[in-house]
């Protein structure tokens, strides 16, 4: 079981675990007002019970710049309780191992756990999803933590001499230190999720009945060479178009921002 939304005491941490629930820690932890507390609990809860979460559509995260217009919290925000989980040593520690041994875990394990408990009920769709987000995840919230980590201690330094604190020093220094190393998780993710859906489809879009992997799959099963090669072909020319024409001009605008690339 799962002990959702944590946000209680010690004591309350202890009975939970006592009953070998899962925790599960959300972006009330970015709370300053009310969840400052869960910084020193979270450190003692053991890495394979330890779960983020988003709790979406509610908790959006407080001290999220800049301050969305919609007050409903989105999955997207996960690398941001991310960043703030990277703060606490000990956490940090237990997630990262967590999310190493996830990244390594190759995404088409997840395939037939999302054919059985989504697809069966009917959720084609959602199964995908689910396959996609396993497999891009953990690349996203290492880039974080990476990027986190070697953030220059001078930063931090200038932050304190600027007077920044809370949300002026996240929104300021922090994210922007951190910008690089998340677009590089989320180029590293796209090849994952790429990845990921296609071998969704071959095995769930055959019941699907849509997909590049679904048109890979019935050349297959028809002998029909050409439109296997078309099928491998279109997968190849999306990937190249994404990393072209979305995270190129990403990557270069940071360069250029940061006077690594001339103008």
């Amino acid at each position: 079981g799962v002990a959702h939304c944590f946000t209680g005491t010690a004591a309350e941490l202890d009975d939970y675990l006592a009953l070998g629930l899962s925790i599960g820690i959300t972006g009330w932890f970015s709370d300053e007002r009310r969840g400052a507390h869960l910084a020193e609990l979270v450190a003692r809860i053991p890495e394979q019970r330890l779960l983020l979460e988003t709790d979406a559509p509610y908790l959006l995260p407080r001290d999220l710049r800049p301050r969305p217009k919609s007050r409903r919290n989105e999955p997207m925000y996960l690398p941001h309780i991310g960043a703030a989980v990277a703060r606490v040593p000990l956490l940090r520690s237990a997630v990262g191992s967590l999310l190493a041994g996830l990244q390594a875990l190759p995404s088409v394990v997840w395939v037939p756990i999302a054919a059985l408990f989504l697809v069966a009920g009917g959720h084609d769709e959602n199964a995908m999803y689910f396959v996609v987000v396993m497999g891009a995840f953990p690349s996203i919230a290492m880039g974080v933590m990476s990027s986190y980590d070697n953030i220059p201690p001078l930063t931090f330094r200038l932050a304190r001499s600027l007077g920044a604190k809370g949300p002026q020093l996240y929104r300021h220094f922090i994210f922007s230190a951190l910008l690089p190393g998340y677009v590089a998780g989320m180029k590293q993710a796209w090849a994952f999720s790429w990845r990921s859906l296609m071998a969704a489809e071959l095995i769930i879009g055959s019941l699907a009945g849509a997909g590049l992997g679904t048109l890979l799959d019935n050349g297959r099963a028809l002998l029909d060479l050409p439109e296997m090669f078309a099928a491998v072909l279109t997968i190849l020319i999306v990937g190249i178009a994404v990393d072209d024409v979305i995270f190129l001009p990403v990557e270069r605008a940071l360069l250029r921002r940061r006077g690594l690339l001339a103008a």
